[in-house]
């Protein structure tokens, strides 16, 4: 996890995320997630790890685990 490289890309409304979310979620090795994300919350709450950005990872899967296993997200569809 030493050379893990994240790239974030947030979008605002009317920003045409609705195409940009349709173009990247096709790719295998991007993970794009839908609307119901509120990144905002989690920074709020978890902004002291960002100088430990494997913290930060394992936090951010943690706490949204539905967005990370497929069994969690059909069933919420």
């Amino acid at each position: 996890m030493n050379n893990l490289k994240i790239v974030c890309l947030f979008m605002i409304a009317r920003g045409g995320s609705k195409l940009m979310h349709s173009l990247l979620d096709s790719h295998e090795n991007i993970l794009s997630f839908p609307r119901t994300l509120n990144f905002n919350k989690f920074w709020k709450k978890y902004q002291h790890f960002q100088n430990d950005p494997q913290m930060l990872v394992k936090n951010f899967i943690e706490k949204n685990q539905r967005f990370f296993d497929r069994k969690i997200w059909g069933s919420m569809n």
